[in-house]
């Protein structure tokens, strides 16, 4: 997250500082200065102002505000042990009046004890407390540290006046609190309560900041020095002076990242590390799978099977980059976002979003054409769920000749766009590369939450039947190594050293390039001739002229699974008289015809189920929609079924969204076996066709 280069002009005026509680143990010392932070906004922002003071050999005191939404962060305790690795103290920024007079708390000192005990047995240590000026205080008339026994004094209606609700005195009455005369604080529903009756050293703790003595104190309450002057104004150098400095006022200009690469190179992994391990947020393939619908964000994905169409629809792919930029600009620190699908848009990108940093991030291609390979990408001739590449005879290319080019078209067309490069082999195996190279950019890596996080695996593939580049056949490191070897060398993954010309001078292997065979095998008229027999769950179905409308049977959020068998069965098992006979030497093609109501995603799964009729497999071929009333996709048997169904998922559609379905045809065609990827065997491993696994 962004700082103020200002904030570090006062940093370095200051010099050396302590936290807040060397200031109270220390009361002998005469020439000090206490630097302590409220963080009554973003623990992020804390956790990055808390490095760069670090290294600047600067001691704080950060008090956390245990009302904020930060406090329920489940990371909590490890960022309060972060600060105090960095050499800061942690303190409890008090807002437990607050919580008695709003009646979400009735005893203020089990709501401590409640804050406090989990961080002290974390091995968080926690001796100091300020009180954070809410606003309840200025409408309620109340202090937050009026509860401390120790700090009450023979006489507090002569010590609280004319002091804010921090405890500073100030001239402007509108920021003045008026102590209670009786001592009590009452509250709406008739609820007293007694001020001074708790114990600070009770909870271990041993001071209140404002009570500390100093000889001056320096606040920038609102992001001005209004209240007490400017520090950089004054000599530090003779007095015990306490500055406070709140975080939040001096959050510099967001930073926006994109980390681009081709798919399986690690990005949903880099999402989380950035995410869980930097102040920075990170979120993974957010672009185009999110829009706005009258000023509210919805989700949308677009990825999933809907990618290809969306690479032929360049307005609204440059929609959906504006709607997405729309949501990053709201967010209130930096923001990285880790995306496969932005390739074919980087120029749009680059001038929508012209002040974001743009990094490669990079996988040798031999693991990204076996793990693609493995989810069944190109399964097909006709695969649209993923996008074709811009390369001459593109029907004509095998799978394996189509994955190859995937990556290098993919890497080729990045690296023009990026300022910054990523390698996944190392990203993923040394944290201090990464660190270092994300810090280079200005993200800034907490070693704490690192550790944490780094080993987490994310997205692995869950069965390898594509072997390792060693295992391929001779003709299969021909064909990888005429396409790719250029830029493989480029990357630094070594070279087979084979002429450069004979990457360009590309021949495709002969595939099949028309379909020479096909026949139908489900064909479902919904609005002429028999009505076809399905199988509802939750949801409701009507025959019309018009076609079948399927409805959900109620509203129910409980209610997760809203299916329509298009045949006679139930989602886990299907008998195979009731499905369509699975042949392993062709490839399916699907065509749907439907009318859906506006924001209504319907999912349609193919199904496939073994000889035993049990489910083996189930693959998202395709989300109709609205915009969308004509669907055509291709998929390929799954290893193992020998028949499969059709199925409508309605997810969250509600009884009176409707979705009316107008014809489904299914046509079978004969696989050119040269086309589909089946390498030898080698020693050690299986090599089979690679199943079709959802992406």
């Amino acid at each position: 997250m962004t700082i103020r280069l200002e904030l570090f002009e006062y940093l370095d005026y200051f010099g050396r500082t302590v936290p807040v509680r060397d200031l109270a143990q220390q009361d002998d010392v005469a020439n000090v200065i206490a630097l302590r932070h409220d963080i009554d906004h973003s623990l992020d922002l804390a956790l990055e102002l808390a490095h760069y003071e670090h290294q600047r050999g600067i001691r704080a005191t950060y008090y956390l505000l245990h009302t904020h939404s930060y406090w329920q962060d489940p990371d909590l305790v490890l960022k309060c042990r972060q600060l105090q690795e960095y050499g800061h103290e942690v303190g409890l920024h008090l807002n437990v009046l607050t919580q008695w007079i709003n009646g979400s708390c009735n005893d203020i000192d089990a709501a401590i004890a409640d804050v406090l005990t989990p961080l002290h047995e974390a091995g968080v240590v926690i001796t100091s407390t300020s009180a954070h000026g809410d606003r309840a205080c200025y409408e309620h008339g109340f202090s937050n540290y009026w509860i401390w026994q120790e700090l009450r004094g023979d006489d507090p209606i002569a010590a609280q006046h004319s002091r804010s609700a921090e405890g500073i005195a100030v001239d402007e009455e509108r920021w003045q609190i008026t102590y209670p005369a009786d001592h009590v604080l009452h509250r709406a529903d008739g609820e007293q309560l007694q001020l001074w009756q708790s114990s600070l050293a009770a909870h271990g703790l041993e001071c209140d900041a404002i009570h500390v003595p100093i000889d001056h104190y320096w606040t920038d309450t609102g992001g001005k020095w209004s209240r007490t002057g400017d520090p950089m104004a004054h000599d530090l150098s003779a007095g015990r002076h306490q500055v406070l400095i709140h975080p939040w006022w001096w959050r510099g200009q967001q930073k926006r990242y994109f980390f681009l690469s081709a798919a399986r190179s690690g990005t949903a992994w880099l999402s989380n590390f950035i995410d869980r391990a930097t102040s920075c947020a990170g979120v993974h393939e957010f672009t185009f799978n999110h829009r706005y619908d009258n000023d509210e964000l919805v989700a949308d994905k677009r990825t999933t099977d809907d990618f290809d169409t969306l690479c032929n629809d360049k307005s609204t792919a440059i929609n959906l980059i504006r709607h997405s930029l729309r949501w990053m600009r709201q967010q209130s620190g930096d923001i990285a976002e880790a995306n496969v699908y932005l390739e074919p848009f980087l120029t749009e990108l680059r001038e929508l979003a012209s002040d974001a940093v743009l990094v490669h991030v990079h996988r040798d291609g031999r693991d990204v054409v076996r793990s693609i390979l493995d989810r069944g990408w190109y399964a097909s001739p006709q695969d649209h769920k993923h996008r074709a590449m811009p390369v001459a005879h593109w029907n004509r290319l095998t799978q394996f000749e189509r994955a190859c080019w995937y990556w290098q078209y993919t890497n080729e067309s990045i690296m023009p766009h990026t300022s910054a490069r990523l390698r996944f082999e190392n990203m993923v195996t040394d944290k201090a590369y990464l660190s270092r190279q994300l810090e280079q950019l200005g993200i800034v890596v907490h070693p704490l939450l690192a550790e944490k996080v780094f080993d987490t695996p994310m997205n692995q593939s869950r069965e390898s039947v594509f072997g390792s580049y060693d295992l391929w056949p001779t003709a299969y490191k021909e064909t990888f190594d005429r396409i790719c070897d250029l830029l493989r060398s480029t990357l630094g993954y070594g070279s087979a050293r084979r002429a450069a010309s004979a990457r360009t001078q590309h021949e495709p292997t002969p595939a099949q390039d028309s379909l020479n065979e096909s026949h139908i095998v489900l064909d479902l008229e919904m609005s002429n001739g028999p009505e076809p027999a399905v199988s509802p769950k939750n949801v409701e179905v009507a025959f019309t002229a018009a076609g079948l409308s399927v409805w959900a049977s109620d509203s129910s959020a409980e209610v997760k699974n809203r299916v329509l068998m298009l045949c006679e069965g139930a989602w886990s098992k299907v008998h195979a008289e009731s499905g369509v006979a699975c042949r392993p030497d062709v490839y399916y093609t699907c065509s749907i015809a439907s009318r859906v109501d506006k924001d209504v995603r319907v999912r349609l799964f193919v199904l496939f189920y073994d000889s035993n009729e049990t489910l083996v497999r189930k693959l998202q071929v395709a989300t109709l929609r609205s915009d969308t009333p004509q669907r055509r996709v291709s998929f390929s048997p799954a290893m193992g079924a020998s028949h499969f169904a059709l199925a409508l998922h309605l997810g969250t559609a509600q009884p009176s969204q409707t979705v009316v379905l107008e014809r489904v045809r299914v046509e079978a065609h004969t696989m050119d076996r040269r086309y589909t990827a089946r390498p030898e065997a080698g020693p050690g491993t299986t090599l089979n066709r690679p199943s079709a696994v959802t992406g």
